[in-house]
This record gives structure tokens, sequence and C-alpha cells, in this order.
């Protein structure tokens, strides 16, 4: 069975922002891989409402902070929707501590080596997909709605 509609793995979106950047993204009529790290039923909360708009929605639990779980994400995401077209590293972690009590080790530490880790995994898609990048590496944005 060919693939008939473009895949996206949206990270951190079982709630918050990657929740509304996931259901505005299976508005558009892109098939959904939802990833969360540790809340599995917000998760499939928001594959459950992606599928009423009537995409493909899948839930893959994982760290984007770790390589191996990375690896893991985005093979059980072309395993079960086709290879990926679109990755939104939206992943993030907050302290739990006010914003203006944050220290390096409540915050910035921690963001940075998280955010680290959701970079190091962006070519993750594209390397499992076997494409390959032209010579000027040119990055297409997709047009969102407004409200998003």
């Amino acid at each position: 069975m060919a693939q008939t509609r473009k895949v996206a793995l949206i990270t951190g979106s079982g709630r918050n922002i990657g929740r509304a950047v996931a259901l505005g993204t299976a508005q558009d009529g892109f098939d959904v891989v939802i990833n969360g790290s540790s809340d599995r039923a917000a998760c499939e909360a928001v594959a459950q409402e992606a599928r009423t708009l009537g995409v493909a929605a899948l839930v893959v639990m994982g760290d984007v902070g770790r390589a191996e779980d990375c690896a893991r994400i985005v093979a059980e995401a072309t395993a079960g929707l086709g290879p990926v077209d679109v990755l939104v590293n939206n992943a993030a972690i907050r302290p739990a501590v006010p914003f203006l009590d944050t220290t390096e080790a409540t915050g910035a530490g921690p963001l940075r080596r998280h955010g680290g880790g959701a970079l190091a995994g962006a070519g993750m898609p594209a390397r499992h997909a076997g494409a390959r990048l032209g010579p000027h590496h040119q990055l297409h944005r997709h047009e969102r709605h407004p409200g998003l």
C-alpha cells in the first residue's frame, strides 16, 4: 500500500504547544507521530483527537535527549506510518522551580543537555529514510494557519 499522506513527527506533543502543533498539522492533512517522554495517556488523547480529523496517528514514547531513544522513535514511526517527512523538535524540559529561582543545575544545564539531544536527533529521520541532502541543504517552511 503506497503512502498517500506526508508524515510529521512532533516531539513533546502530548500537551501545550506540541499538542497544538500536532493537531494543526493533522488538520493540514498530515499523518502524525505523537511523542512524549512520560505521559502516555496525554499523548494517546492527542492521537485520538488527530484521528477525528481524518488522519492516522501513532504514539511513540521516548526521550529525545537520548540518542538511542531518537533512533527507536524514528524506527517505530517509520514502521507504523512510513518515512518521516516533517520533524518538529518541540520537546523541552521545564524545571520545577520558579523562573527567577533557576540555577545552572535546575535550568540552563538540563536545557542545554536536552536541546543538544534533540538537535543531534534532527537528522535521524532523513538518514533512516535514506534521504540525501542537495548541495544547498535547503529547509522548506510549512506555512501555518492563523491561530497557531
